[in-house]
């Protein structure tokens, strides 16, 4: 009994002081942050658990997404270019063209102004019945039928014997062409040019194949002018062209020289620059370059402010020299 009581009076002795030392450590634990943190287990980390793969196919999506919606915005603004700024562009050089023919009728005969080169005007012409007045320029290009009406320089000019061909266009550029399809026989044409004014009577208006090669073609002994635009159909390719056929009703004059002869498989309507893809490829890249520099800009955190003053005027021009070079592709007629 004596044992047992000696034992009771040890751990009452030494219990007080051993829970009080257990309190004191939590307690200075709990003030010290640092001991805390350093005593906390490690957060989880990746140690040899694969990342989750990638949606290869969302992201493939989303690549398809974004150049398809970039594809049709090009399309479109090309349509705007084509409808909208390209009648404006014509308006402009027409006005530059008969301000220059003005001028050039006080002048001397000299081989230019008698046989203008290609892009110079040749004379002025006039169809009442549809509103047309319009400087006639040398050359049946695509970049020359943008200027204006464009005669095909290995026919006579408008008012010398012979077929005087006229190439213009129906939908772009100011489309001066687009309702020569109205005209009905009997009805008068007027062109002016250096060697005096003349007036045609129409004969017939009919369709014929893209860039038939008879359209050109000379009737012995008549004097006739012929205007030739696209006709309805793939704008890229017209089905047809329509063909107006108008008959001299002055004296004919004598062309000052022999005519050059046309290259071989040129015939109207259908000359294009085929060596113009370079160019087309060019300003697309730089336009393509241009657009991803600036999207770059943007989510590098640029100033939205100063990202469009660097970048916009640099997209605008670049569009207009890829739109330039493109429709210089695309049929004179159009």
């Amino acid at each position: 009994m004596s044992d047992v009581t000696d034992q009771t009076a040890q751990l009452t002795q030494f219990e007080p002081e051993s829970y009080a030392g257990s309190s004191q450590s939590s307690v200075e634990a709990a003030a010290d942050p640092a001991a805390e943190v350093v005593a906390a287990p490690p957060q989880y980390e990746y140690q040899g658990v694969p990342r989750p793969p990638r949606d290869t196919g969302r992201l493939a999506r989303q690549i398809l997404l974004v150049s398809a919606v970039g594809v049709l915005a090009l399309v479109a603004a090309f349509i705007a270019f084509e409808l909208w700024v390209t009648p404006m562009l014509e308006a402009r050089n027409q006005s530059a063209l008969l301000t220059q023919f003005k001028h050039s009728l006080v002048l001397d005969d000299t081989p230019s102004l008698v046989t203008p080169p290609n892009g110079q005007p040749v004379g002025v012409l006039e169809i009442p019945d549809i509103g047309v007045e319009q400087v006639v320029v040398q050359g049946i290009s695509s970049d020359d039928t943008k200027l204006g009406p464009g005669h095909d320089p290995t026919t006579p000019a408008p008012g010398q014997a012979g077929n005087a061909v006229i190439i213009g266009r129906s939908t772009t550029y100011g489309a001066p062409f687009s309702r020569i399809d109205e005209l009905q026989p009997g009805r008068p044409i007027y062109v002016v040019t250096r060697q005096g004014k003349f007036t045609y009577l129409i004969v017939s208006s009919r369709h014929a194949s893209f860039g038939t090669p008879s359209i050109g073609a000379s009737l012995p002994g008549a004097a006739i002018m012929t205007l030739v635009t696209a006709g309805s159909g793939n704008p890229l390719h017209p089905r047809y062209e329509q063909v107006v056929t108008a008959r001299l009703t002055n004296p004919a004059l004598q062309a000052p020289g022999p005519l050059p002869l046309a290259a071989a498989g040129t015939r109207p309507g259908q000359t294009q620059m085929l060596g113009g893809w370079q160019w087309v490829l060019l300003w697309g890249q730089l336009l393509i370059a241009t657009v991803i520099g600036a999207w770059y800009l943007y989510r590098r955190g640029w100033s939205a402010s100063v990202t469009y003053l660097l970048t916009t005027p640099l997209i605008l021009a670049f569009a207009f020299l890829f739109f330039a070079s493109v429709d210089s592709l695309l049929p004179p007629t159009l």
